[in-house]
């Protein structure tokens, strides 16, 4: 009875839908934390206005360098992000605040003010910001002018700077004029002093002609640093809406930080929520079409009935032939699990098979409750200590007889383990088309080797990836064949549970005790006399299984006559259903 699909790797996926329903507070939590944030700075934050002024730089007017290499001061190149600095430099911004008016301190004039240059064009923006229209407005012209004035300054000072060294150097040429003047008027005319001086005083009279040209220009050059070409204007609205900036910086700080934690919640999350979930973490296939937004919904549509016919069909499909013994081992509330065990039983007994409910989870009574069971008929641990003559009851589902946990003190769980529990399992086996053993997770490895095949209860949103994994894992390690797990859906469980008839068959009963009631044994059902005689018990065992035809049985219009429960068991179901 080995099972050898080995289980896939884990992947972790978010689904967008079920993250947004599932951590909808917290990501609303957290965006109204962004919008709060965004309105408080949004309170903080004043009225800003923009005033901008256009200055258009041109050339000095200095020679340029193929004017004169003797010259100190030349035209430099135009670099107009080299311009943008200046316009911003502690000179300027000092000029600019004594002409605007503004008493404010330097280094906060500064921060108010930006100077930046339009793509390939000469033209420079000078821009303030700031709370008042006509403050703004006054220093930004200023600062225009404060640039264009000390642009200008600069390049006057380089004429005056070029005009002196010119004088300087025109005077010592005339000195040098009147020494080879001298010299000539003294030395014979023959003679090579004479001829050498008159040399000389030609190329001294060229220089002093060179020079006194070049200070004449440079006394007639027009120097101009350039011009506004847009004057600033006093600004009718705010530049930029830094209020409503910051409410929408706010509101997209929250979305981003909202999804992040939902992400990083739903990733945390261990909780099966899919059909995907499960095949993902265990690779075994899904079994019926319980899971609400699985695959296997479209069945769904029709009805609850419809869903545990599909569950019986593919587990149906999964046994082997010849095979009669199913496991089902719930992970997830005892009260689902139930439920969809006796749903499951019901659907089966519907076929015209007999199948027989064993309730191996002895601290529960959910089961035989579901099935119209009384609590304290006896059960299963009436049969492990060794009770003769304890039949499975007749439930209330058509073709379904159940074996309750049974109240005796003397079986406890580590019976089933025992030989007398697999003995309990052939003997139903031989007399029932089917058999659907219900056991805890902690019980199911002992359980399962006694059984043709094993099925999980999963439950959506309530059952964990890392119980799913460990039971596939110790099932399988046991040799334990899992045929696949089925979906439940706890929102329509519960739904069904609620109503006064579930898949298709009469309840009975309402009530379902919270624990399990601790009874002393009590005697042992009789069958009615209308009903076939049970199975003898063999004494090795302690086991007594009914004949073909139990009582209770419902064949046509017929049925056969219920077995006489325990007096005080029945006070305390009708008792029970009253309060329900």
């Amino acid at each position: 009875m080995t099972n050898d699909a080995s289980p896939r790797r884990t992947v972790v996926r978010v689904s967008i839908l079920g993250m947004l329903r599932r951590r909808a507070v917290p990501g609303l939590l957290v965006v109204a934390l962004g919008v709060a944030a965004g309105l408080l700075a949004a309170a903080n934050l004043g009225t800003t206005y923009r005033s901008t002024t256009s200055v258009l730089v041109t050339p000095t007017g200095l020679p340029a360098a193929a004017f004169s290499d003797s010259l100190p001061h030349t035209e430099p190149p135009l670099n107009l992000e080299t311009e943008a600095q200046v316009a911003v430099s502690q000179t300027v911004a000092a000029d600019a605040a004594k002409r605007a008016g503004d008493t404010r301190p330097i280094e906060t004039v500064l921060r108010d003010v930006r100077a930046t240059v339009p793509p390939n064009t000469t033209v420079l923006e000078i821009t303030v910001s700031g709370p008042e229209p006509a403050r703004v407005q006054r220093l930004s012209h200023a600062f225009a002018e404060a640039y264009l004035a000390a642009r200008t300054a600069g390049a006057k000072r380089a004429v005056d700077d070029d005009i002196a060294a010119l004088r300087s150097q025109l005077a010592a040429l005339q000195r040098q004029l009147e020494t080879v003047s001298s010299q000539i008027a003294r030395s014979p005319d023959s003679s090579p002093e004479h001829a050498y001086a008159e040399a000389q005083q030609r190329i001294l009279i060229d220089q002093v002609s060179a020079a006194s040209d070049a200070v004449n220009r440079l006394t007639a050059s027009e120097i101009n640093g350039g011009s506004i070409l847009a004057d600033a204007s006093v600004p009718r609205g705010p530049g930029l809406p830094l209020r409503a900036i910051a409410i929408v910086g706010g509101v997209v700080l929250g979305l981003v930080a909202a999804v992040a934690l939902m992400v990083w919640l739903e990733r945390r999350d261990r909780t099966v929520r899919r059909v995907e979930d499960v095949e993902i973490a265990t690779g075994l296939p899904v079994l019926g079409a319980a899971a609400r937004g699985g695959r296997s919904h479209r069945g769904a549509a029709r009805g609850m009935l419809d869903v545990w016919v599909a569950l019986r069909n593919d587990i149906e499909s999964a046994l082997p032939q010849g095979q009669s013994v199913l496991l089902a081992v719930p992970v997830g509330s005892s009260a689902g699990s139930a439920h969809a065990v006796a749903s499951l039983a019901a659907a089966f007994g519907r076929t015209g098979m007999r199948v027989a409910v064993v309730c191996a989870d002895l601290e529960n009574y959910l089961l035989p409750e579901a099935l119209g069971v009384s609590p304290g008929a006896h059960g299963v641990t009436e049969v492990l200590s060794g009770t003769p003559s304890v039949s499975p009851v007749p439930g209330d589902a058509e073709g379904v007889f159940v074996l309750p946990p049974g109240g005796s003190r003397l079986a406890s769980r580590d019976m089933l383990h025992s030989r007398q529990f697999a003995e309990l399992v052939r003997r139903l086996r031989e007399s029932y088309d089917l058999v659907v053993v219900q056991a805890l997770p902690t019980d199911s490895v002992a359980v399962a080797r006694v059984c043709d095949a094993t099925a999980l209860l999963v439950e959506t949103g309530r059952s964990r990836w890392d119980d799913v994994e460990a039971i596939v894992s110790q099932l399988r390690r046991a040799g334990a064949r899992v045929i696949g797990a089925a979906m439940l859906d706890p929102g329509r469980l519960e739904s069904e549970i609620g109503g006064t008839r579930a898949a298709g068959w009469s309840r009975g009963r309402g009530g379902r005790p919270a624990s399990r009631p601790r009874r002393e044994p009590t005697a042992p059902v009789a069958p009615a006399a209308s009903a076939a005689p049970a199975e003898p018990v063999t004494p090795a065992s302690g086991t007594a299984v009914p004949s073909a035809v139990p009582s209770g049985v419902r064949r046509g219009n017929t049925v056969l006559p219920r077995p006489e429960l325990d007096p005080a068991a029945e006070a305390a179901d009708s008792q029970r259903s009253s309060g329900g």
